[in-house]
């Protein structure tokens, strides 16, 4: 596929991903695959897609696979964000309203809309706080080094 022929193809899928038409972008998008496998600028746009279709794990997969191996930040940052809502919807204060084989998908996206807080302050619990605690007492040694190292 040549590259201009590519760049309108993406453009029109990010035109239809903005109208909600999902499934006209992912099919765009996944002829672009097929001529550029394995690229995080196609990868990442079909796993929004994927989510907004309701193909949750599939979307899972395709982020797991962008943040394994092309650290890509936005897949780290939604691939959270998807496993939190599932986590909630399980919750036993969700069981009564979930679907039997798991969360539906409008679920888990009503789930993230409403655990996302922009502009919050994260919560600090379990790893954070061992990770952030961890992180001071290196830099605490760190410091102490290079003061001995000086002195």
């Amino acid at each position: 596929m040549e590259r201009h022929t590519a760049q309108n193809k993406f453009g029109q899928a990010d035109m239809l991903y903005q109208q909600g038409r999902f499934d006209e972008a992912l099919a765009l998008l996944e002829e672009l695959d097929q001529a550029f496998p394995n690229s995080p600028n196609v990868m990442f746009p079909r796993a929004r897609c994927l989510v907004e279709i309701g193909e949750t794990n599939e979307a899972l997969d395709l982020l797991e696979e962008l943040a394994l191996h092309h650290q890509h930040q936005e897949a780290i940052e939604l691939k959270s964000e998807i496993n939190d809502a599932m986590i909630t919807l399980t919750q036993p204060s969700h069981t009564e309203a979930r679907h039997r084989d798991g969360p539906t998908p409008e679920e888990v996206k009503a789930a993230m809309r409403s655990s996302s807080h922009v502009g919050s302050v994260p919560e600090m619990t379990g790893n954070k706080v061992v990770f952030l605690i961890v992180g001071l007492v290196l830099a605490i040694v760190a410091l102490g080094i290079v003061l001995l190292v000086v002195l």
